[in-house]
């Protein structure tokens, strides 16, 4: 049960970045909040239980963001819940997505 909460975990700072990325304007840069409209059901993804905090929203602005969510294993791309140690990490705590742009 683990991994499937960690994989939708995954999935949903997924579908964050991938909402962000979409919403990216040139010239202006990033929407400064992720807006739950942008998402099929109308609503922001949220942190399945247990542990359901919220998902970490780091450094949300027009240059860029992060996202993470902790997990209950370690198959994450990051060593803290800012997006720290994610180059080459697979074993991590934290699965996090940065701005592409």
């Amino acid at each position: 049960q683990g991994r499937a909460r960690d994989a939708k975990r995954k999935e949903d700072i997924s579908a964050m970045a991938s909402a962000m990325e979409a919403n990216y304007v040139p010239g202006t840069g990033y929407q400064t909040t992720i807006i739950g409209t942008w998402f099929a059901d109308g609503a922001k993804p949220a942190n399945p239980a247990p542990g359901g905090a919220a998902y970490a929203e780091n450094t949300i602005s027009a240059a860029g963001y992060t996202f993470c969510a902790t997990l209950e294993n370690s198959t994450g791309n990051a060593t803290t819940a800012a997006g720290g140690g994610m180059t080459g990490i697979t074993n991590g705590g934290f699965f996090c997505k940065k701005n592409s742009q």
